[in-house]
């Protein structure tokens, strides 16, 4: 929408008789993606802590999936035994059925899961450090770029997302990418030290578990940190992490940004 020289966002929801000034819109966007970016000085440090972490996660990733294919392997077992028992005619057309579906059901949610997973938290140290580098300067680089790099950096920082709030005229989202949100906690405590108001933990791992971070959620953000840096490599890009970063980059669409 343009009037007299200046470009609006209009809402487009019916009854929401809401206009606003894309310069004052970008504005607010730009002072949302500063809150995830980091001071050019301690970048070093902060991909030290930010290794510690993803060390640790790395460890609890691998952990997972073999306890996870420990269940899975228990579940075959007992679909052989079963399969078995009825070839046998040990047991009923009915019974065999019944827990047949109940064990391929249990079985698929465990390969579900398996999928969730892949993709390990290796090799990340160069990942980290591109991440990083880009932290210094997320605001820039969103203004700088076009619409559709701004909708694909908007996708890896807010996977589900922004929503403006017209009362309180800011932006929100349920949920920032991982690695940014580590990455600026990390930063904020090396402030809070270096002005003598804290003791900077040296090992974030506790950080983590505080946080409440899912394995297969931070292994989502890092394989759609993969994607936006490495767009036309395949081993970088699951079907997952497309799917659900094409969402997210719909729904910015629809929001006009």
């Amino acid at each position: 929408m343009k009037k007299k020289g200046i470009h609006y966002y209009k809402c487009n929801t019916k009854g929401c008789c809401l206009n606003r000034n894309v310069g004052k819109m970008h504005e607010l966007y730009q002072g949302l993606l500063k809150e995830y970016q980091i001071d050019p000085v301690p970048p070093p440090q902060v991909q030290e802590m930010m290794s510690q972490v993803f060390k640790k996660l790395s460890q609890d990733h691998e952990q997972e999936e073999k306890r996870l294919q420990l269940q899975c392997s228990e579940l075959q077992k007992k679909k052989d035994t079963l399969e078995r028992r009825y070839a046998y005619g040990e047991i009923e057309k009915e019974i065999y059925a019944k827990f047949g579906a109940e064990l391929k059901a249990e079985m698929r949610e465990i390969e579900v899961n398996l999928e969730k997973l892949s993709g390990p938290l290796s090799n990340h140290k160069m990942l980290l450090g591109n991440g990083l580098k880009m932290m210094l300067s997320l605001s820039s680089k969103w203004a700088k770029g076009d619409s559709s790099q701004r909708r694909r950096l908007q996708a890896l920082v807010f996977p589900e997302g922004v929503q403006y709030d017209r009362e309180k005229e800011a932006y929100r989202t349920t949920r920032v990418n991982t690695f940014f949100g580590l990455a600026a906690e990390i930063t904020q405590k090396m402030r809070q030290k270096e002005r003598g108001k804290s003791s900077c933990e040296t090992n974030f791992s506790p950080l983590v578990v505080r946080r409440g971070i899912a394995i297969p959620l931070l292994a989502f953000d890092y394989q759609l940190f993969r994607w936006f840096l490495f767009p036309d490599s395949p081993n970088y890009a699951p079907l997952l992490c497309f799917s659900l970063a094409a969402n997210a980059i719909e729904q910015i669409y629809h929001n006009g940004f």
